[in-house]
């Protein structure tokens, strides 16, 4: 019987919610924290494990271990699996983004998003633009995952480039603004990367 584990310990700086896997080829692949896979195999090199979920599904891949002497091999991965299933909801006229069981948080919505239904992909790789650096500076409210973007996909299914992440005004997405107290983005990811509506889609959010 096939046992899952996900992808865990990747929430430090250097990894920032992201391990690179590598193709037979020696493609590198990036897998967000939370992603669900199985265990294949175990060499010397890593762990060969199949993705479960995902834009990546069914690829098989190596992930190097965490640690590895002569005796060792500590991994990348755990049981802890995501369970958790939330509601989001945006209000567009008070630019106001509310998660369930979370806060309310400040936003930034593009005009031309219209209201309706819409899911929240898995992510399928960090956004690796140039950023404000202070975006990355969780002592004035931002947040080592800014890199992250969860693509909104609509009910009707159609993919387009409307994104939902942190940081200042942005084109065509819903931008969650800076709050010098604490890291909005800190709890807002973590919490929707502990969240799966199926092994497509971490959550819902309805604009209205």
């Amino acid at each position: 019987m096939r046992k899952f584990f996900c992808i865990n310990d990747v929430l430090d700086r250097e990894h920032s919610g992201w391990l690179n896997g590598l193709t037979e080829d020696e493609i590198k692949t990036p897998l967000c924290y939370k992603t669900k896979v199985s265990l294949n195999n175990k060499n010397p090199n890593g762990e060969i494990i199949r993705v479960e979920e995902g834009i990546h599904k069914e690829k098989i891949l190596t992930l190097p271990y965490k640690y590895k002497d002569k005796k060792t091999n500590i991994s990348y991965l755990s049981t802890e699996l995501p369970a958790s299933k939330i509601s989001l909801k945006l209000f567009r006229n008070k630019k106001i983004l509310f998660v369930e069981n979370v806060g309310k948080f400040n936003v930034e919505v593009d005009k031309k998003i219209v209201k309706g239904k819409y899911n929240l992909l898995i992510p399928e790789r960090p956004i690796l633009k140039i950023l404000n650096p202070e975006y990355f500076s969780e002592k004035i409210g931002g947040s080592r995952f800014v890199e992250t973007w969860f693509r909104m996909i609509s009910e009707k299914g159609k993919q387009e480039d409307i994104f939902l992440h942190y940081g200042s005004y942005s084109k065509g997405c819903v931008t969650v603004l800076n709050n010098r107290s604490f890291s909005v983005w800190n709890k807002i990811y973590l919490t929707l990367m502990s969240c799966r509506l199926n092994n497509k889609y971490l959550a819902a959010l309805l604009i209205t």
